[in-house]
C-alpha cells in the first residue's frame, strides 16, 4: 500500500493534460501514477499505537509551546494584566510538565526509541524532547542512506541550474516542518557549545548569514544523529573535529 501526496498527484494530472476532475478521472490518474512511478514509491509503514501516540504527544507539546510563546510576545509591553498573565503562564508550564511526564511514561513502551534518544542526548545541542523527536523520525521510515533522511527533513538544497547558469540553492522543505524546526532549535543551542561552535563559525567565515549557517549546522547535526542511531554508538567529539 502507498500513501500518495495529493499535491503531487494533482500536478501529475495537470502535467499529462487532464482538464477535469471527477471520481473516475481521479482514479485513472492515481492508477496511471502508480503504474508509471511504482519503482520510485515507498510502501507505507504501519506504525504501532504507541508510535502514533508518541507522534501526537510531540505535536501537542509543540502546539503548547507555540501558544506559550505567542502569549509572551503578544502581551509584551502591555500593562494592567500582570497577575492574570502570570497565572496563564504558570498553567502552560504545568501543562508542559504533564505532557513531558506522559512522554517519559510512553517511552517505556518504546524501548528502541528511548535507547536512540539517550544516544542522541550525548550530542551537544540535543535536549530531552528534541532527541526523542529525532529518534522517532529516524525510526518512522526505513531510511537506507543518510541522504534519504536529509531529504525527509527537507534540509536538502534544491538545485536550480540550466545550461551554464547556476541558480541559487534553496531548501526543498519537502519533509515535516516540525522536524526542521526541532533540528533548527537544536542547532541554535549547539552554537553555544564547545563541540559545534567552531563548525558554526567556519560556515559564517564562508560568508553565510547566521540563518544560512544554522541551516548547514542543522543538516550536519541530522547527519550525525543518523550515524549515531545507525551504528548504535554515542557522540565522539574527536571524530567531529576531523570533519569539514
Amino acid at each position: 500500500a502507498y500513501v500518495l501526496n495529493p499535491r503531487e498527484v494533482k500536478k501529475y494530472a495537470e502535467g499529462i493534460g487532464r482538464r477535469g476532475k471527477t471520481d473516475r478521472l481521479d482514479a485513472e490518474v492515481i492508477a496511471r501514477y502508480v503504474a508509471k512511478e511504482h519503482p520510485e514509491l515507498h510502501p507505507a509503514v504501519v506504525r504501532s499505537a504507541a508510535h502514533r501516540r508518541l507522534e501526537q504527544l510531540l505535536k501537542r507539546r509543540r502546539k503548547v509551546v507555540a501558544l506559550q510563546t505567542g502569549l509572551t510576545q503578544t502581551w509584551r509591553g502591555v500593562t494592567g494584566a500582570k497577575a492574570e498573565l502570570k497565572a496563564v503562564a504558570a498553567a502552560y508550564a504545568r501543562l508542559l510538565k504533564r505532557v513531558e511526564a506522559l512522554l517519559r511514561e510512553l517511552l517505556v513502551e518504546l524501548p528502541s526509541i528511548d535507547a536512540d534518544a539517550q544516544r542522541l542526548r550525548t550530542i551537544p545541542g540535543f535536549g530531552p524532547v528534541g532527541s526523542v523527536a529525532v529518534a522517532q523520525a529516524l525510526q518512522q521510515f526505513p531510511f537506507r542512506r543518510v541522504d534519504a533522511f536529509i531529504a525527509h527533513t527537507g534540509l536538502d538544497p534544491r538545485p536550480r541550474d540550466s545550461g551554464d547558469q547556476r541558480g541559487r540553492r534553496r531548501l526543498s522543505k519537502r519533509g515535516p516542518a516540525a522536524l526542521r524546526a526541532t533540528l533548527h532549535l537544536c542547532a541554535m543551542s549547539a552554537t553555544t557549545t564547545k563541540a559545534w561552535r567552531p563548525y558554526y563559525e567556519q560556515q559564517r567565515a564562508k560568508g553565510l548569514s547566521g540563518t544560512a549557517a544554522l541551516v548547514v549546522l542543522s543538516r550536519k547535526m541530522a547527519r550525525t544523529a543518523y550515524g549515531i542511531c545507525r551504528r548504535k554508538v554515542v557522540f565522539d567529539p574527536t571524530r567531529l573535529a576531523t570533519t569539514t
